[in-house]
């Protein structure tokens, strides 16, 4: 008799840094109400999705509004990893620099 055929499926995983503790006390920025509905209109993707609103409202606290020029750099390579960035308007140029071996 032949062996069972195994399928195989491609495995993901996701890692973050736990907030279990119950000291934990996220940012707050203050914001206007025109400000916090621009930012919340923003979120309407695949990654808040899961989302209920209070958790959305400590995401939205958190979150500064910076401004950008014209050619500067918002985030270089090799930069630490530690931010979110919602584009209310505009266009990045994002790239890769490759090393050679």
């Amino acid at each position: 008799m032949p062996s069972p055929k195994i399928k195989k499926s491609n495995r993901i995983a996701i890692s973050g840094e736990s907030y279990s503790n119950t000291n934990f006390v996220p940012r707050c920025i203050q914001k206007s109400e025109e400000q916090r509905i621009r930012i919340k209109q923003k979120m309407s993707s695949f990654l808040f999705s899961s989302l209920n609103e209070r958790e959305i409202g400590i995401i939205i606290d958190a979150m500064d509004e910076i401004s950008y020029k014209p050619n500067e750099f918002v985030i270089k390579q090799g930069d630490p990893g530690n931010c979110l960035f919602v584009v209310e308007s505009g266009r990045l140029n994002c790239t890769k620099r490759l090393v050679k071996n």
